[in-house]
Order: C-alpha cells, then structure tokens, then sequence
C-alpha cells in the first residue's frame, strides 16, 4: 500500500437534509466490506492483494451489529481483513481509503443513510474460497480437507461440552488434535508455497484458537501442548466485531 494514493474522507462533514454518502469514514472504522462476484476482478487484477483477504467460514461465531451478540456465519464469505488488531479497513488510515477508486461492490453501496441499498444486494453473489482458488491444484485439496477436520459446527459442539463442564478427555482431545492439526497445515502449506504465507488468513480463514474465546475457551501452549481452560463465560464480542457477515453492519 503506498501512502502517497490515500482518498481522504471528509470526516468533519456536516450532515443535511440530503441522504446522500457524506462519506465520513464511520462504516470504513467499523469494518472491511464482505466481498460480492463483481470483486473478483480486482484480486485477479492484484488491485486488492489476496494478502489483505480473511475467510470467514461457515458457522463461524462472529459478531452482528444489528442484533448486538455473536452468532454463527450462516455461509462462507470473504471479506477485508481488519487493520491489526482494530476494527477498522485494513485499507482505511489518516481518515482516507487507500483503494478508494478501485473500492468493493459494498463499499459503493453502503451508506448509513440509506441502508436499505445495502439490504438489497448483501445476500446475493458471494465470494467464497471456490470462486478464487479452487482451481490451484493441490492447494485446493488442503482447503477442503481442513474444512471437514475443522468445521466449525463440530467445534461449537465440543467446546459447549468443554464449557458445561463435561471435558471428559474425548471432548478435550478432540479439540487439541483439531487445533493442532490448523496449525500444522498452516506450517505446511508455508513449507510447500512459501509465496502464500501471508496468505494464511483468506486460504484457510483466522487460526482456530481465536475463535475459541467466542465460546468461552481460552487456549494457551505450555511446555509445547496445547491447554484448554474455561473461561468466566463467553467472549462479550469485542474481537470480533468488524468481523460480521454481510447486511449485519
């Protein structure tokens, strides 16, 4: 990204009677855009590297503004990474979007004034892992196979034992061989194709542990094993907002 091309937002723009974008930066603070098929071009073009992609897979806890708590991703989506840790745009700093012109089908169409725009086109046309990498021989096979040894609806129901404090040694051993088979792959699709290392997060969506904390699991690593421990409850969501599905911002 090269901070010389940053489109400034007027964040001091005054509202009025009009609904139209005033274009204060509020929506790029909150989260990156979900993307939609007429975004395909620009990661094929490398307008928006892959680099700045995250996979939110199915049933996946993420956090949804309009009902306030997290619930599962009801379908696979890609969308903006956050910038670090924060909620913003990855591609939102100094109040400006470095992509402004070459800005996703949601960043047109969002407007805090007019959601019902948004409503309109958020369920329809997509992207998921498929329309982007399916056809990358070999690559393609670790998705799917992470996939089914990783799904999140089989991880909720492990950790809802673990959390009610039925951890027998099946339940807790399941979810160790689980999360160390995520990072296990993530060292050797790095080993095979180094070129996607800092890919990781759109080739096979956010480490597996950091949605832990959604279910109320705290998984740390001593003397080299993996430790799962309950938490007080589940996570209030703050990590994850800025991470929601489409039409929940």
């Amino acid at each position: 990204m090269n901070a010389s091309h940053v489109y400034p937002i007027d964040t001091h723009r005054h509202a009025d009677a009009s609904d139209s974008c005033r274009r204060c930066g509020a929506c790029c603070m909150d989260s990156g855009p979900a993307l939609h098929a007429p975004d395909k071009k620009l990661i094929a073009s490398g307008r928006i590297p892959a680099k700045y992609l995250l996979t939110i897979r199915r049933a996946e806890p993420v956090w949804n503004n309009v009902i306030g708590r997290i619930e599962p991703a009801p379908a696979e989506l890609i969308k903006l990474a956050g910038r670090d840790s924060a909620r913003a745009c990855v591609f939102y700093h100094d109040h400006g979007c470095r992509i402004y012109v070459d800005r996703p089908l949601e960043c047109r169409l969002q407007n805090c004034r007019r959601p019902q725009v948004m409503r309109r086109y958020y369920q329809h046309n997509r992207l998921n892992r498929s329309h982007l990498i399916q056809s990358i021989a070999g690559l393609w096979d670790m998705v799917v196979y992470h996939d089914n040894q990783c799904a999140h609806d089989a991880i909720s129901g492990l950790a809802r034992k673990i959390v009610h404090g039925d951890a027998d040694s099946d339940a807790v051993a399941a979810m160790t061989r689980a999360i160390g088979f995520d990072r296990e792959l993530r060292r050797l699709i790095v080993e095979r194709y180094p070129r996607y290392k800092q890919m990781l997060n759109f080739i096979l969506g956010r480490p597996l542990y950091l949605s832990l904390s959604a279910h109320g699991i705290d998984a740390s690593e001593r003397e080299g094993k993996i430790v799962l421990r309950p938490t007080a409850g589940p996570s209030d969501g703050s990590q994850l907002r800025g991470r929601q599905h489409p039409g929940t911002s």
